[in-house]
């Protein structure tokens, strides 16, 4: 633990109780505009300050706040915490690459109002610390003392959400201006009910004009002398001349909660808090939770708390530690007391949530609510709203966000301070277990040792899913809470407070075996000296070379069994790893086990570098050594044996064995530590694209232009990999999308990326076209729009676009209630922005594939799953009839009776006023691919593409899957960015592989029966007669199984050539094996359009890992706040998500011609009712079935 950065400290240690004490008195805090960047932070993946933001420093801490506008991080407005760090031994920063400049990993932060933020307009320095400051709001007033430095940031409120734009104006008044009803006597539940009765466009138009005229926000951010913490007020300010309720009076009408189902909300408190974005740099700790907040967030969302709670995670602080450990610098936020604390106002429904009285979790007026978190969004609720303030008056709550030294005991440290706590110390130094020499290499787990034991649990999975850990004593399972975590300093001292009471310790340090507990005791006043000890480290080093015996990139993927049957808690809770704990998640087969208990699960993943070698840090045990480089080599093995604190080596050799002759294979979508959600940095980023075979990868941070060309000259892999500079430019509102190639500009300090909010696609995809590299030669960039059907910001699904139809889906009252709204969705008419102006669609991305086809009912479920749910079923008191073993097949939103090999229909919006028959169906998971053949037979001709997403590397494999461009040579040297916009914009020369290499062409036959010459994918040719031969060819390395080709014309599946699921195609193999080739005569009636794809049935593990548990999505958080609110906003996800992922490919198009003269004319959407039966069934992202448990 740092505690040592920008004051001389010394350390007294008299009868064993360490003191600290600075040398001079405390220099006085500042607050100033930002004139030069000399002044801001000098280094860190996240610093985006930029000139004329906001500087608060004294002598301990760092902090800049935005000025008004909108925001260079994650969130939507200016006015946040955007860099925060200790202040350093030299602040002063240099220029970019000076690191003394500070250290910033945080990634932004801002007061919420449940879903709505300040939309920021002003950001003064209110105190410069030389004089006190006093302010009157009516009978109120706001005070500084003399010393203090203050920023304030103000404006009125925005949605940084906009899906629960109508709640908010519920739930913070602002449907109707107050003076509107008190003058004009019109009220809020009239004017609700003209808006939910309107057609759908003039809805959209009127939601367009709510804004919250009754209120303005603001926001104090207050630094004190000597403090690392910076004490935030937020305030909701009455700024009519009439009294203000909130919540609105609207949500305790029964006409209004008939309208939602029934539900009762008259008793609901509106909850804010802070909206924190740490990002994947941070390690997130709660107490009870360690850094597992994942699963006991998921656990809370089916509890179905009661209102006015709000499910979600019940904590005392949220705090971080340093992802690496050399950044020394973590996050931590307090809530100050409050008597309208939003827990401690329902202390009764927590306690009695789940299966069991929940005594051990403490409650108070300082409580904290996680009740979501997703894409990298943590939200905190800490205050409650039940009142009416009176005229130019005010509402406040007060949090602290406290600067570390890279760990929690740091935040926990100064938590004592500030509430006054009693406390004792505990001191101790880490230490090797062989040598005894001191060590920096571990972290110090700390958990309360509780008076409560195992039996008073029903099993063991129900104190695991609380939490709780098994540190027994000789006579009782006693168990403990994880509370704290401490990092050593460089010479492995640890040291830190604690409240009086008892205690355990662990110790964990990556690959290394997680340490016993060892029980200890803090007592008020004094210190307890600590002797933790960190196990001998394991490693295993591995070459890869290539069949002629050169080095290699690639991966070696070190797998294990672990012998017995465990549950998914247990697993996860100790048994194979621990979360919890800050294990790193380890992926198994999910495959039926072979023996009795037996499970593969990959210990480790690693890349080579150019050198071929790597060196992997393991846990002892016995392994499977796997060698392999993408979907174009072989794959091989070795078997070691490593023991505590040894060493094996490991070695294999690969051989290329699918011909991929003319294509390079590209990853266009790959994330590096500039964005939010990753922590790789650039090595590793290009290193794991070589190892996985990827040729072409382009950088693609959220909202930062990245540059790793000058790297992957350093690293020297320039003869397996080229780069070229992109984004992700993503927004809160219209979805994702990709660009590039594009200019890296130097001078801003997210190099290229700019304001998204509220503008229309169009706009953004105008503004994206000015970032092109025009030096490149290349005449445009290319636009991609990602992941168009994700759960979390997917583009068609954000624009409500239909995959049964092509069109808008009608929304009903639930929907409208629960839905997008601003000018980035609607006009002024209310009409959709929805625009196709991007180049391409990224429809294979990472492991969703439930989202490349509209996913159909399975054909191998029991009976009962086909039929309706009885009448008057209740999924929480009565198990599913559609159920194996215990695990419901069925998303539980479907209670009509099903067919096998029909698409899954979403039948319970309620219709838009005057609409009528498909207007209002959509697929309960639309596919992508569904969504393109529409278009195709709308005439549009986008180019498709496969892309990872990866953000990480284990589970997040680069190149799983890409795209195949055709260039006509191999070498990824001779890629030129006008050669890679010509292959997507212009030639549409591209085919997608999951693991499959899949191409064909097509010819038409001559009036004396010789065919013409071959097109190939992405052209067009003319056949007079509509006559065509298709020729195709299928490749795949041995460890690729494919069981079946579909053709598509026109969208229809017209073809099914089944394929050997056991045979070679790898193009080495010997007969009868290797590559499928053959030919396909089709007479289209009408112009048309043919793609091929390729789907096997068994999973590609471990080069290419499955998907164990659902997602937490926005979705997830937005159900958790409105479900109890009657607000459906979620879907049983679990149902698609959780499996391998299975060997797929497909290719683009190609056109064809009928007749020799005119212009092609598109078929037109194939109706639903040829689309939605059996035969159209390619068994692609099924549901869960038996087969899956």
């Amino acid at each position: 633990m740092n505690r040592i950065l920008s004051v001389a400290l010394c350390i007294v240690i008299v009868l064993g109780v360490a003191t600290c004490q600075r040398e001079s008195a405390p220099l006085p805090p500042r607050a100033f505009r930002v004139t030069d960047r000399s002044q801001l932070f000098g280094g860190g993946p996240r610093a985006l300050g930029e000139v004329g933001d906001f500087m608060l420093q004294n002598d301990q801490i760092r902090v800049v706040i935005q000025d008004a506008g909108f925001s260079r991080g994650f969130g939507v407005y200016g006015g946040s915490i955007i860099d925060a760090d200790l202040r350093r031994v030299d602040e002063q920063g240099r220029g970019e690459s000076n690191r003394l400049g500070g250290n910033d990993i945080f990634a932004e932060m801002f007061p919420s109002f449940f879903f709505q933020a300040v939309a920021c307009d002003k950001v003064v320095v209110l105190s410069d610390g030389t004089k006190p400051y006093d302010e009157r709001y009516g009978q109120r007033s706001v005070h500084y003392d003399a010393g203090v430095a203050v920023v304030r940031a103000s404006g009125g409120g925005g949605e940084f959400l906009t899906l629960l734009k109508l709640f908010d104006s519920l739930f913070l008044s602002y449907l109707l201006p107050t003076a509107s009803q008190s003058e004009a006597g019109t009220s809020e539940l009239v004017r609700l009910a003209l808006l939910l009765g309107l057609p759908f466009a003039d809805f959209a138009a009127e939601l367009q004009k709510l804004e919250n005229q009754n209120a303005r926000y603001e926001v104090d951010y207050v630094l004190r002398p000597g403090a690392r913490r910076v004490e935030i007020r937020s305030r909701i300010i009455n700024k009519t001349r009439f009294p203000l309720r909130i919540p609105s009076s609207v949500l305790a009408n029964p006409t209004f909660q008939q309208q939602i189902g029934g539900v009762d909300l008259s008793s609901v408190r509106v909850p804010i808090g802070m909206v924190m974005l740490y990002g994947r740099m941070n390690n997130v700790w709660l107490p009870g939770t360690g850094f597992d907040l994942r699963h006991p967030l998921d656990r809370s969302f089916g509890r179905g708390l009661p209102l006015p709670a709000f499910n979600g995670v019940v904590t005392e602080f949220i705090a971080s530690a340093a992802s690496r450990m050399q950044d020394r610098v973590s996050y931590g936020l307090v809530a100050a007391q409050s008597e309208t604390n939003f827990v401690k106002q329902n202390e009764a429904a927590y306690r009695s949530q789940g299966k069991y009285k929940d005594t051990f979790t403490p409650i108070d007026n300082t409580s904290l609510l996680v009740p979501f978190t997703a894409i990298s969004f943590i939200g905190v609720f800490s205050d409650s709203v039940q009142t009416t303030i009176s005229p130019g008056n005010f509402v406040e709550m007060m949090q602290y966000f406290i600067i570390g030294g890279g760990d929690v005991a740091s935040i926990v440290d100064d938590m004592i301070e500030l509430r006054g706590q009693p406390f004792g110390r505990y001191q101790g130094q880490l230490r090797a277990q062989q040598g005894g020499e001191p060590s920096a290499q571990g972290q110090l787990l700390i958990y309360q040792d509780l008076d409560v034991t195992a039996a008073q649990f029903a099993k063991e999975d129900d104190y695991l899913d609380s939490g709780l850990r098994l540190c027994q004593t000789a006579t009782e399972k006693r168990l403990c809470r994880p509370y704290s975590q401490d990092h050593p300093d460089d010479a492995g001292n640890l040291f830190g407070k604690l409240p009086p009471g008892r205690y355990a310790y662990r110790v964990q340090s990556p690959s290394r075996p997680l340490g016993p507990f060892v029980r200890f005791t803090v007592l008020e006043g004094q210190a307890t000296l600590l002797d933790p000890q960190l196990p001998p480290p394991s490693y295993i080093q591995a070459l890869v070379v290539d069949e002629v015996g050169r080095p290699l990139p690639a991966k070696v993927s070190v797998v294990a069994q672990y012998g017995q049957a465990l549950t998914d808690a247990q697993r996860r809770s100790g048994g194979v790893f621990d979360l919890q704990a800050g294990e790193d998640y380890r992926f198994t087969d999910m495959l039926p086990d072979a023996k009795p208990g037996q499970r593969a699960v990959i210990e480790a993943v690693a890349y080579t570098g150019a050198d071929g070698h790597v060196t992997i840090p393991v846990r002892p045990g016995d392994y499977t050594v796997y060698f392999s480089r993408g979907f174009e080599y072989d794959l091989t093995s070795a078997q070691v044996s490593v023991s505590l604190g040894g060493s094996a080596s490991a070695s294999g050799q690969l051989t290329r064995v699918v011909n991929t002759e003319g294509w390079i294979s590209m990853d266009g979508h790959v994330h590096s530590e500039h964005s939010i959600d990753s922590r790789m940095n650039m090595v590793s980023r290009l290193e794991s694209a070589a190892g996985e075979g990827v040729e072409v990868v382009i950088s693609t941070d959220h909202n930062f232009v990245s540059d790793w060309r000058p790297q992957l000259d350093l690293l020297g892999l320039r003869p397996w990999l080229s780069t070229f500079v992109g984004i992700e430019f993503t927004t809160l509102e219209s979805g994702h999308f990709n660009s590039y190639p594009l200019e890296y500009q130097v001078g801003p300090v997210t190099h290229g990326s700019f304001e998204w909010f509220g503008r229309p696609p169009a706009e953004l995809f105008a503004g994206l076209r000015t970032l092109s590299d025009r030096s490149t030669g290349a005449s445009q960039n290319i636009i991609v729009c990602n992941h168009p059907r994700d759960a979390t910001q997917g583009y068609f699904n954000q624009y409500g676009r239909s995959s049964i139809t092509g069109q808008p889906v009608s929304q009903g009252t639930s929907k409208r209630l629960a839905g997008v709204s601003g000018p980035a969705f609607y006009d002024a008419r209310g009409q959709s922005q929805l625009s196709y102006d991007c180049d391409a669609l990224e429809i294979l991305n990472g492991k969703l594939g439930h989202e490349i086809r509209s996913v159909r009912v399975p054909t191998d479920w029991p009976d009962a799953c086909y039929k309706p749910l009885p009448t008057g079923f209740d999924p929480k008191t009565q198990l599913d009839p559609c159920s194996v073993r215990g695990k419901i097949l069925r998303p539980q939103s479907i209670t009509d009776a099903l067919v096998p090999g029909t698409i899954l229909v979403d039948k319970t919006a309620s219709a838009d006023p005057g609409s009528s028959g498909l207007d209002n169906l959509e697929a309960v998971f639309p596919g992508a691919v569904d969504d393109w053949f529409h278009m195709l037979n709308q005439g549009h001709r986008h180019t498709v593409l496969a892309a990872s997403d990866s953000h990480g590397d284990v589970g997040e494999e680069p190149g799983a899957p890409r795209t195949y461009l055709y260039f006509g040579e191999d070498a990824p040297t001779q890629v030129t960015a006008k050669k890679l916009v010509d292959a997507i914009k212009v030639r549409h020369a591209a085919t997608l592989s999951h693991g499959p290499f899949l191409t064909f062409s097509v010819s038409v036959p001559s009036a004396q029966g010789i065919p013409s010459a071959q097109v190939p994918i992405g052209a067009e040719i003319q056949a007079p007669d509509g006559k065509v031969t298709v020729h195709y060819r299928l490749a795949a390395p041995p460890w690729v199984s494919v069981g079946r080709i579909h053709v598509y014309v026109n969208g229809r599946l017209t073809q099914r050539i089944l394929v050997d699921p056991h045979r070679n195609l790898a193009d080495t193999a010997p007969a009868p094996g290797g590559p499928l080739r053959g030919t396909l005569d089709l007479v289209l009636p009408q112009d048309g359009w043919i793609v091929l794809d390729a789907v096997g049935d068994r999973p590609m593990f471990p080069v290419v890992t499955g998907t164990e548990e659902p997602f937490l999505l926005v979705s997830d958080a937005i159900g958790a706040l409105a479900g109890p609110l009657g607000i459906s906003a979620t879907t049983d996800i679990g149902a698609v998500v959780v499996g391998n992922p299975q060997p797929y490919a497909l290719t683009n198009p190609i056109w064809v011609k009928i007749g020799r003269n005119g212009t092609f004319r598109p078929a037109g959407v194939v109706p639903w009712k040829d689309l939605n039966v059996p035969s159209q069934d390619p068994g692609i992202g099924v549901l869960r079935s038996r087969n899956h448990e």
